[in-house]
């Protein structure tokens, strides 16, 4: 997901992007197709929000090693609503986790065309996808629905 994540972001210069990426391995593919990737603790000192593209088999140890780093106000974007449910991620009271997941094509609906529906990992095609939001540990928002 990570990776989709940069396809999308990098070419928006409008945001200031720090990709960070513990693979060496990923490190230099990311290189090669011209991705910078910033230190984890560099990056940690000046993010306003975390988007956590990793395995979700990761959250939990990634969770626990970065939000204790993160300044007062900074916002967690996690991918996964079952991490938020099953209490994987630490609370802390002054940051804010925002769960969200893109809802997958429907698969016994004709309401799109067959290529659409195989838009199996969100943003590739040009399918509308709803985003399911999960709140969790959340002092700045309430629920949110955004079709």
């Amino acid at each position: 997901m990570g990776g989709r994540i940069t396809a999308n972001l990098q070419h928006l210069p409008q945001y200031q992007v720090d990709y960070v990426e513990a693979s060496e391995e990923r490190r230099k593919q990311m290189a090669e197709a011209g991705v910078k990737t910033t230190p984890i603790e560099e990056a940690l000192g000046r993010t306003e929000a975390v988007i956590l593209g990793v395995p979700d088999r990761l959250i939990g140890k990634i969770t626990h090693d970065i939000v204790p780093k993160l300044k007062p106000g900074a916002i967690v974007l996690g991918l996964d609503p079952a991490a938020a449910y099953a209490g994987v991620m630490p609370k802390r009271d002054d940051i804010t986790y925002f769960i969200a997941h893109p809802c997958h094509p429907p698969l016994f609906s004709d309401t799109e065309p067959a290529s659409a529906k195989s838009d199996w990992f969100g943003g590739q095609g040009t399918l509308k996808q709803s985003v399911v939001f999960a709140p969790h540990a959340t002092p700045r928002f309430g629920f949110i629905c955004v079709p």
